[in-house]
């Protein structure tokens, strides 16, 4: 049987909440809560869009893994989300939310987020669950560099590739396929400094 955390059985509906301040100022200021997840739609607003929104969210109450192929793995993950459900009338955007990742071998990890900041960008409006906003601090710690990072490296040679494309022409000419996408994955090392500050900066 699972225990559903304290901050859950205090959970109320979200209410509107004053703060004079953009979604990624909002973020930068939080930054020292565990578990920051920022969703940001700010200058990336298609043309007619209903309400767009950005999310911020921190300090999950728990986190989920497992890997979405294995049947149990996958149940465990459908019972806790429905442990954590709540019943509001809807506001047009989460009150909470697992927020995480499935990647593309099928692991997962999902942290518990009942506690929220959403920004409502057509109406300049902050809404909040959980007490997140008492959080941010007045004055944010000293914007850090962002971190080193060394030049990025392909995990196949240039004859691999080559040959692979090769191979795919071959297919497409036996009529076996007609489109491939073909990709490869580059590495590069990452050394100390803040990747929020990286996110922030216009050009990279």
């Amino acid at each position: 049987m699972s225990v559903v955390p304290d901050i859950l059985d205090q959970a109320r509906p979200p209410c509107r909440v004053d703060i004079c301040m953009e979604p990624a100022q909002v973020a930068a200021a939080l930054r020292h809560l565990p578990g920051l997840v920022f969703f940001d739609s700010s200058g990336n607003l298609p043309p007619h869009t209903h309400a767009p929104i950005s999310i911020i969210a921190a300090r999950p109450v728990e986190t989920l893994t497992g890997v979405i192929h294995n049947r149990q793995d996958l149940d465990y993950l459908r019972d806790k989300l429905a442990d954590y459900q709540t019943h509001y009338p809807s506001f047009g955007f989460p009150m909470g939310a697992a927020c995480g990742w499935i990647d593309y071998e099928g692991d997962y990890c999902f942290g518990i987020y009942p506690e929220m900041l959403v920004y409502q960008h057509d109406r300049n409006q902050w809404w909040q669950c959980g007490n997140l906003a008492d959080k941010i601090s007045a004055s944010p710690t000293e914007e850090s560099k962002p971190p080193t990072i060394s030049n990025f490296s392909a995990s196949t040679t240039q004859g691999e590739y080559e040959q692979s494309v090769a191979r795919i022409q071959e297919y497409i000419a036996a009529g076996d396929i007609y489109q491939v996408n073909l990709t490869q994955q580059f590495r590069a090392v990452c050394g100390d400094g803040s990747f929020f500050s990286l996110y922030q900066q216009p050009h990279i």
